[in-house]
């Protein structure tokens, strides 16, 4: 894959998104949620999808697994080691499954209450490894090692209840394990845990991204956390990628108002007392979007030429971002915008846009 969002790291691509789009019927007719989405992740590589609430980072990791409505619509390839999922039939779909693993937010909304950890575990390691009873057993105290989970032997024989949230989810991770994926989709995996348990998740997402090879699609809101562990980071608005960076330079020279926005909102250590920065206005998903550049009307360095058409990726250094004003990067455009006259000409940009429309 080449472009503005391919890694240019030399490790095997085990995933890779083409001008991925997909919609859901809504109201009767089809609504897009994700847009010409262009990503890739390789053998041992952790790349981070980042963006608000509705910005289609769970639309996208739902795309790869084949988790969405049956009336949805896709258009693109979704490739897995180089063969397009979506050009498969359903049962070879059903064998190239087990190679996508996915671990969600809430393990509880996920693993049967009256299951034991044992038989959450070791259905797979039957159905999909042909393992008899004993074997997936012994298998399955291994992958609870593997993640972490102390005494394992007595731990298998638990019910999700008895466990905390933080255990159960590192029992979600050795499920997602056990059939051995080459993806691992980890979406806002750690996002319901205390700093500490999450810390542990994310150390222990790192260590197996090493040790096994595996392709890691981080899926988070929280665009610091994505800088500690992600090799790469893929921000996303209104059903687009927005910007596509190494994680320590989009980090440190972000090049989309959006993430400039996302980062400035973070809280600072030395300045509790003080009010956080928020980006002005209300996220849209893709269905909203309005003509030109989805950001612009939120957007403080807004510039006419923002709303005729939506931005191409523009090259910059290290990655791409969607913006007409990516080469200035932050330092620039502070320097010689005007914050207050930018926004009177995004709300004009913006009624411009709704007249249009």
């Amino acid at each position: 894959m080449t472009g503005p969002t391919a890694s240019n790291d030399p490790r095997e691509v085990v995933l890779a998104l083409k001008r991925v789009s997909t919609s859901l019927r809504v109201g009767g007719r089809l609504r897009p949620v994700v847009i010409d989405v262009d990503l890739e992740v390789g053998a041992g590589e952790i790349v981070g999808l980042v963006g608000e609430s509705g910005s289609g980072k769970s639309m996208t990791a739902r795309t790869i697994a084949d988790a969405l409505p049956p009336d949805a619509a896709v258009s693109g390839e979704v490739l897995l080691h180089g063969e397009n999922l979506l050009a498969m039939n359903r049962r070879r779909r059903r064998e190239v499954q087990p190679s996508i693993g996915m671990i969600f937010q809430d393990p509880r909304a996920f693993i049967d209450p009256l299951w034991r950890v044992e038989d959450h575990l070791t259905e797979g390691l039957r159905v999909h490894r042909g393992l008899s009873r004993t074997e997936a057993r012994a298998r399955a105290i291994e992958l609870l090692n593997t993640v972490g989970i102390d005494q394992p032997e007595r731990r298998i024989h638990q019910y999700p209840g008895e466990m905390s949230g933080g255990m159960l989810q590192r029992v979600m991770i050795a499920g997602a394990l056990s059939v051995e994926p080459a993806v691992l989709l980890a979406d806002e995996a750690t996002t319901a845990l205390d700093v500490t348990t999450q810390a542990g998740i994310v150390r222990l997402l790192d260590r197996l991204r090493r040790e096994r090879g595996l392709a890691v699609l981080f899926i988070t809101h929280d665009l610091a956390l994505a800088n500690a562990i992600c090799d790469r980071v893929c921000v996303m608005y209104a059903g687009r990628i927005v910007e596509v960076r190494g994680g320590k330079r989009i980090f440190d020279d972000p090049r989309h108002p959006y993430t400039m926005g996302l980062l400035a909102a973070r809280p600072k250590v030395d300045s509790r007392s003080q009010r956080l920065p928020v980006i002005q206005g209300t996220p849209i998903n893709a269905m909203d979007a309005p003509q030109g550049c989805p950001f612009h009307p939120r957007c403080p360095y807004v510039l006419p030429e923002c709303l005729p058409q939506v931005p191409p990726m523009i090259p910059v250094e290290g990655g791409a971002a969607r913006c007409v004003r990516a080469e200035e990067g932050a330092a620039r455009l502070s320097a010689s915008s005007h914050v207050g006259e930018q926004t009177d000409v995004a709300l004009a940009v913006s009624e411009e846009g709704s007249e249009c429309s």
